[in-house]
């Protein structure tokens, strides 16, 4: 992989590049990125027998390179030397210093607002040089109140969050390496009919010993709960509101009365009630606080996204391997070591690429759906099966 380096003005520079013999190598890289803020940390290390690239490797100057038909370019925040190794540790993060730093004020509108009033007014779009892109919300209005100060990149990551979506940056740059681009993506977020970010790869199937030379996958209710009493700025409750929720098939899936100041998910205080005699008070509770909040139908907002996050147990498969895929892929997952062999979907939420090691690539997985299966009825029953494992008792 070729990685160019760029002074302050975002001219390039310098090259390191493994594949060259008289090129500054590089090693110990690792590309951390995540689907939850869509961005992401490139650290490597060189070793300090170039003085010239040694003085280009500095806080505020630009890494970049190309990956998968994208260009991606990150600000070095941190580097690090040492007489003892004679190496320099490199640590950047994707995005410019104007997203990553800058301070946004608190929001507090009058009225409900589209997502691009939003981004318009809060000035993000001009100062931070950023062009909207996709927006599947484009007449969605959200009346979204922050009390507290945020980043930019933060306070873009709220507004996605508000108005349902995902979050994704794409940057393209000119041949002289300066930024021609950065365009900011809101997709309707992910929901089985919605893909968000990244793409449906139905060509693909990850199998263990084929294209994946290890699976891990961890179910865990360590964190759960079922019930949610958020509070706010100044002791704001949710005691005046009146809300429910329903699944698919029209049952109630969270709920919150007049008079009460928690959030309830019945149907998963009824798989993991909280009592091991049962009562028609299983609830696990968990305190919630939100002090930035003074807006009552923003405070339950939050607390119910805390509330969906732990309601159910956690199911994250971790996939060794390297193959082509890219944040927010929905591909077909088959492990034959389970008894019938298991079938799911699943998304990339995590992913840490290494160029100069590729064994150390890995995967997580998010959003994991059980598939049908001609072969039995209970491999659509497995995923079930794994959740109740991890309940203690019935």
């Amino acid at each position: 992989m070729l990685i160019s380096l760029h002074d302050n003005y975002q001219r390039r520079i310098a090259h390191i590049d493994n594949a060259l013999p008289k090129a500054m190598h590089y090693n110990d890289d690792k590309w951390n990125r995540n689907l939850a803020y869509g961005t992401g940390l490139f650290d490597f290390t060189i070793d300090r027998q170039d003085l010239e690239i040694e003085s280009q490797l500095v806080v505020g100057n630009y890494i970049s390179f190309r990956y998968n038909s994208r260009d991606y370019m990150f600000t070095i925040l941190r580097s690090e030397k040492s007489s003892d190794d004679n190496k320099i540790i490199v640590h950047s993060e994707y995005l410019s210093l104007g997203l990553l730093k800058s301070t946004q004020d608190p929001l507090d509108p009058s009225q409900s607002h589209t997502l691009e009033w939003y981004l318009t007014q809060s000035g993000i779009l001009v100062n931070s040089g950023i062009k909207l892109g996709i927006n599947e919300v484009p007449s969605l209005v959200r009346k979204i109140k922050i009390d507290g100060e945020q980043t930019s990149l933060q306070r873009l990551t709220s507004f996605a969050t508000n108005f349902g979506t995902e979050i994704e940056y794409v940057t393209t740059l000119n041949r002289d390496g300066t930024l021609k681009s950065l365009v900011v993506n809101f997709y309707k977020k992910f929901d089985g009919i919605n893909q968000g970010v990244g793409t449906n790869r139905q060509d693909l199937t990850l199998s263990y010993g084929k294209n994946v030379s290890g699976i891990k996958q961890t179910t865990d209710i360590t964190d759960f709960f079922s019930m949610i009493t958020p509070t706010g700025k100044d002791g704001l409750t949710i005691t005046s509101l009146d809300r429910t929720e329903y699944d698919d098939d029209g049952d109630v899936l969270f709920f919150t009365r007049p008079g009460q100041s928690s959030i309830y998910a019945p149907q998963s205080a009824q798989r993991f009630p909280s009592r091991l005699i049962r009562t028609n008070n299983d609830y696990t509770d968990h305190k919630y606080s939100a002090d930035g909040t003074s807006d009552q139908n923003t405070l339950y907002t939050l607390a119910l996204n805390e509330l969906k996050k732990y309601c159910d147990p956690s199911i994250v498969y971790d996939v060794t391997g390297f193959y082509d895929l890219n944040i927010g892929d929905t591909v077909k997952i088959f492990d034959a070591s389970f008894n019938p062999p298991l079938m799911l979907q699943a998304r990339v939420a995590e992913q840490t690429i290494s160029f100069s090691n590729p064994s150390n690539n890995k995967t997580v997985f998010g959003n994991i759906i059980a598939l049908e299966s001609r072969a039995s009825q209970a491999l659509t029953g497995r995923l079930k099966e794994l959740v109740d494992q991890a309940t203690p008792y019935r």
